[in-house]
C-alpha cells in the first residue's frame, strides 16, 4: 500500500433548507425547486474542495429563526460522532437568521473539527472571512426582522380593512380572483359546509345538546373538514365543535392580536345567537353540567307528598334491561323517617299525564285571552317601530365604538388587554341590542298567528302534553306547576297532587267579564304596589288574586324592559310564556 492511498479521503456534509412547505412542494415537485438547486451547488463546491459528500441534511419547511430544526440538530450530532472536514451550505442564512444562533452553530461545527463553507459567500478563518461571516449573519438577521415587521404592518392594514389574515375556519373558503390582471385574495362562504355550521349554533342555543351529541349529529349530517394534500376529509371531533361555537369569526369579526375588527366576510350567525351559545357554554362549564345519559324531564318538578323532599331519578340494571325509578331524597339521604317507596318511572309519567288531562281551561276563557292579546297587538306597532329605530342607531354607535378601540390598540394608545376587555363589553351590548331588534322585527301577523296557535293549546292541555317530547314537557311543567307531589296509595299506584304557579292559579280562578262592562281604553286605575304597570288582562279578565304583570314576568323568567313595560307586547310575552310551547322550541313574541 502506497503512502498516497493511505491518506484518508476528505469528507463533507451539506445542509439544505427552505422556510415554508409551499417552497418545498412548489411546481408539484417532490422537493420543489430550491432544495435541488441548493444541493447541486453544494456538491459542486465539495468537488472544488476535493471533498466527498458523505451525508446531507434537509429541513424542508423549517424557519431559520429557531435552531431547534430536526435535521440541523441531527447534523450537529452526526458531526460529534463522525470525522468530517467541511460543512457546506448554499448561503449563511440557510444555517441561521439571527446572530446568537449563528455563533452557537458555528462554534459547534468548529468544536467538532469541521469548517463551515458557504457556496455564495467567501467565509473562512481569515480575519476578512470572519468579518464577512459576521456581516452576512447580521444582514440575515436584519432581513428576517425587517420581513417580520413588514408582514405585521401589512397584516394590520389588512385586518383594519376587514380582511382575514389567516386560513378561514370551516364554513368558509379562501379564494383567489384575478381582477384586471391583479390577484385578489378574499374569503367566501362555503355553501357545502356553512349550513351545517349555522345549524350547530341554532341547535346548541336551545340547551338540548351536549357537545358530543352535537358532534355526532354533524357527522351524521355529513359535515367534513376540508381535505388537504396530506389529509382526507374527516368528521369534526367534539373539541373542534367547541372551537367552532366559540369562534367569533362566524358573526363577522376578525380577531388579530386579541383585538377585534369588523370583517368583510359574510357572518354565518348574528351576535344575539352567538351570545346565547356563549351563555350556554358558560353555564355548562360553571355548573359542570354535561349531557348525561339518564336525564329525566321531571327532575326538579316532582316532590315527595309525605315529607316534602325532592325526588331524584336513578336507574338500575336488571337481567335484560335498565329500569328508571324515583327516590325520595329525604328517605335516602337525610334518613328523616319517610317511608315513600321507590316509584317506577313509567308509573310516575302516567300519573303526571293524568293530572294534565284535568288542567284544561274553559273555551270562553281561552277565547277571551286570545281576543284580548290580539287587541293589545294593535297598539304595539307604533311603539315597536320607534323602538326599532332607536335600537338601530344604538347598534351603529356600538359598532363605531368597537372599531375605535381596535384602532387605539393598533396605534398602541391603550394596552391590548384593556382594548380587548372593552370590546368584549361592547360585544355583549351589541348582542342584546340585536336580539331586541330581532324581536321587534316580528310582524303583527306572525304575532297573531302565534297567539292563536298557543291559545288553542290550553283548551286541551292534556292532549298537547301527551304529544310533546321530553324537552317540551319539561317547559310545560315548569311554567304551570311550582311542584308536583307524588305518593303511592296502593302498590303500583302513583298519584299526583300539583301546586300551581301563581299566574296559573289566577287564570284558573278568572271569570269572563262582559265586554260592555270593561273599563275604557284609557285603562283602569292601577292597584296599590303595582309599580306603574297595569294588571294582567283587566280588559280581558277579572280574577280573585289580582296577579300583576310583574308577577307573570318573574314567574316566566323574563325581565321586564322599561321601554316596553306599558305596551301590549309585554303582556303578550307574559301570557305566551305562561301558555307554554307549541311543540317546538318556545319563542316568545
Amino acid at each position: 500500500m502506497t503512502a498516497a492511498s493511505a491518506e484518508p479521503a476528505t469528507t463533507a456534509v451539506i445542509y439544505l433548507r427552505v422556510s415554508t412547505k409551499e417552497q418545498a412542494e412548489r411546481g408539484g415537485e417532490a422537493e420543489g425547486f430550491s432544495i435541488p438547486a441548493q444541493r447541486d451547488a453544494c456538491i459542486r463546491k465539495a468537488e472544488q474542495l476535493g471533498g466527498q459528500v458523505v451525508e446531507e441534511f434537509v429541513d424542508a419547511g423549517e424557519s431559520a429563526r429557531s435552531s431547534s430544526r430536526p435535521d440541523l440538530q441531527r447534523m450537529l450530532t452526526y458531526l460529534q460522532q463522525e470525522s468530517v472536514q467541511y460543512v457546506i451550505v448554499h448561503k449563511v442564512d440557510r444555517l441561521a437568521r439571527n446572530r446568537a444562533d449563528d455563533v452557537e452553530i458555528t462554534l459547534a461545527i468548529q468544536k467538532a473539527g469541521a469548517t463551515l463553507v458557504s457556496v455564495s459567500e467567501n467565509i473562512d478563518k481569515t480575519p476578512s472571512g470572519m468579518l464577512l461571516h459576521g456581516i452576512m449573519s447580521s444582514i440575515a438577521e436584519f432581513y428576517s426582522q425587517n420581513l417580520a415587521a413588514e408582514i405585521v404592518k401589512g397584516t394590520e392594514t389588512k385586518v383594519k380593512r376587514g380582511g382575514t389574515p389567516t386560513v378561514a375556519p370551516i364554513g368558509y373558503l379562501n379564494v383567489r380572483h384575478v381582477i384586471d390582471g391583479r390577484e385578489v385574495r378574499t374569503v367566501e362562504v362555503d355553501s357545502e359546509r356553512a349550513l351545517h355550521i349555522r345549524w350547530a349554533f341554532e341547535q346548541y342555543a336551545t340547551g338540548q345538546w351536549g357537545l358530543n351529541q352535537l358532534a355526532a349529529a354533524l357527522e351524521e349530517r355529513g359535515l367534513r373538514r376540508r381535505p388537504t394534500r396530506t389529509r382526507d376529509a374527516r368528521a369534526v371531533p367534539m373539541n373542534k365543535v367547541h372551537e367552532i361555537l366559540r369562534n367569533r369569526y362566524y358573526m363577522g369579526v376578525v380577531t388579530w392580536r386579541s383585538v377585534e375588527y369588523p370583517g368583510k366576510h359574510e357572518p354565518l350567525v348574528d351576535a344575539a345567537l352567538f351570545e346565547r351559545v356563549q351563555d350556554m357554554l358558560r353555564a355548562r362549564r360553571q355548573s359542570e353540567a354535561r349531557a348525561q345519559r339518564h336525564q329525566q324531564y321531571l327532575a326538579g318538578s316532582v316532590f315527595c307528598a309525605r315529607c316534602d323532599s325532592k325526588l331524584v331519578y336513578s336507574k338500575s340494571t336488571g337481567r335484560s334491561a335498565r329500569y328508571g325509578y324515583w327516590i325520595c331524597l329525604g328517605r335516602h339521604k337525610h334518613k328523616n323517617g319517610c317511608d315513600l317507596p321507590y316509584l317506577a318511572e313509567e308509573r310516575v309519567d302516567a300519573a303526571v299525564v293524568r293530572q294534565w288531562r284535568g288542567e284544561n281551561l274553559p273555551v270562553d276563557i281561552a277565547d277571551e285571552i286570545r281576543e284580548g292579546l290580539i287587541d293589545d297587538l294593535a297598539t304595539y306597532d307604533d311603539a315597536s317601530q320607534a323602538e326599532t329605530r332607536r335600537l338601530t342607531e344604538r347598534i351603529h354607535a356600538i359598532k363605531r365604538e368597537r372599531f375605535k378601540w381596535a384602532e387605539k390598540a393598533m396605534e398602541e394608545a391603550v394596552p391590548r388587554d384593556i382594548a380587548k376587555l372593552k370590546q368584549d363589553e361592547l360585544a355583549g351590548h351589541l348582542a342584546q341590542a340585536e336580539e331586541a331588534i330581532n324581536r321587534h322585527g316580528t310582524t303583527t301577523l306572525e304575532h297573531e298567528q302565534l297567539i292563536r296557535a298557543l291559545t288553542d293549546l290550553i283548551v286541551d292541555c292534556g292532549q298537547t302534553y301527551e304529544r310533546a317530547d321530553d324537552a317540551t314537557r319539561r317547559s310545560y311543567n315548569q311554567a304551570w306547576f311550582e311542584r308536583i307531589y307524588l305518593d303511592q296509595d296502593a302498590p303500583g299506584s302513583v298519584t299526583a297532587r300539583p301546586e300551581r304557579t301563581e299566574p296559573v292559579r289566577a287564570v284558573r280562578s278568572a271569570t269572563v267579564r262582559p265586554r260592555d262592562t270593561r273599563p275604557p281604553s284609557s285603562g283602569p286605575a292601577r292597584p296599590p304596589n303595582a309599580k306603574g304597570r297595569g294588571t294582567v288582562g283587566y280588559r280581558v279578565l277579572s280574577h280573585d288574586h289580582g296577579s300583576n304583570v310583574v308577577c307573570l314576568v318573574e314567574v316566566a323568567g323574563i325581565e321586564p324592559a322599561s321601554s316596553v313595560a306599558s305596551t301590549g307586547l309585554l303582556r303578550a310575552q307574559c301570557a305566551l310564556s305562561l301558555l307554554g310551547p307549541t311543540g317546538q322550541a318556545h319563542k316568545p313574541v
